[in-house]
C-alpha cells in the first residue's frame, strides 16, 4: 500500500508530519491493506492565511482517497480545528467506507472474495 501525502503551502511541517500521517494511515487501515493499492492524503488549512479570518476558528481539512483493487476509488474528508484530529478522523472514516464497500460485494455473493470481484460485481 503506497501512501502519497500532499500538503497545501499554508501547512507547516516537514518530513515529521509526513511520517506521522503515514503512521496514522498504516495503523488505521492495516486490516484492509491487501485491498488497497494506494492512498492519497491531501491536507490544507481552510481558514486561509493567518489573520485573514480574525475571530474564526482554524479549519484543518484532511481528504483521503483510497485506490482499491478491482474497485472504483473511494474518498472521505474530515474538517477539525486541529490537523491531528482531522487526519485521525479521515483515516477512521476511510476505514469504515472501505469496510462498507467491500461488505456490499460480500453481501451480493457470500462466497466471493472482494479481491477477485469483477467490475460487474462492484456496486455503482
Amino acid at each position: 500500500m503506497e501512501i502519497i501525502v500532499d500538503k497545501a503551502r499554508n501547512i507547516e511541517g516537514g518530513e515529521g508530519l509526513v511520517q506521522h500521517i503515514n503512521t496514522v494511515v498504516e495503523e488505521a487501515l492495516y486490516a484492509m491493506r491487501d485491498h488497497i493499492t494506494r492512498i492519497e492524503v491531501h491536507i490544507s488549512d481552510e481558514s486561509g492565511p493567518k489573520g485573514a479570518n480574525k475571530g474564526k476558528q482554524d479549519e484543518m481539512r484532511c481528504l483521503m482517497l483510497a485506490h482499491l483493487l478491482r474497485h472504483q476509488p473511494v474518498s472521505v474528508s474530515c474538517q477539525e480545528p486541529k490537523l491531528h484530529d482531522a487526519i485521525h478522523g479521515a483515516a477512521h472514516k476511510l476505514l469504515r467506507l472501505i469496510e462498507s464497500t467491500l461488505g456490499r460485494v460480500r453481501d451480493r455473493n457470500p462466497h466471493a472474495d472482494p479481491l477477485l470481484a469483477t467490475d460487474d460485481d462492484v456496486p455503482i
